[in-house]
């Protein structure tokens, strides 16, 4: 769902945007976050989709074939979650999803 004041390449999640967002999570943590075994993955994907994505305000970032790229979660004042699918990493992204969150939203603080 597109909403006023969004960069045009970034939306609001819905909940049926999860299956997916899911799915690129565990993309993009098992190409970066390599202190996890597989099997802490399994334990945190549905942790993730079922209770984390519904506890943030989730915007996803969509590449020029309309396919979402990547995600930022939001939380009251922490940038809680960002998240780039491992095909798009370096394509500036999580740079534009990290802009929107400072210079639209006002966010300063992330929990890591």
């Amino acid at each position: 769902m597109k909403t006023n004041n969004l960069p045009t390449n970034i939306f609001v999640a819905t909940e049926k945007d999860y299956p997916e967002l899911s799915e690129l999570w565990e993309a993009s943590v098992r190409s970066t976050h390599h202190f996890l075994s597989a099997e802490d993955i399994q334990y945190y994907k549905p942790l993730v989709q079922n209770v984390y994505f519904p506890a943030v305000q989730l915007y996803i970032i969509k590449n020029k074939d309309n396919r979402i790229s990547g995600f930022l979660g939001l939380s009251d004042d922490l940038i809680e979650m960002l998240f780039i699918h491992p095909d798009e990493q370096g394509k500036g992204y999580g740079k534009t999803l990290l802009e929107f969150a400072v210079n639209e939203r006002g966010f300063r603080k992330v929990d890591v």
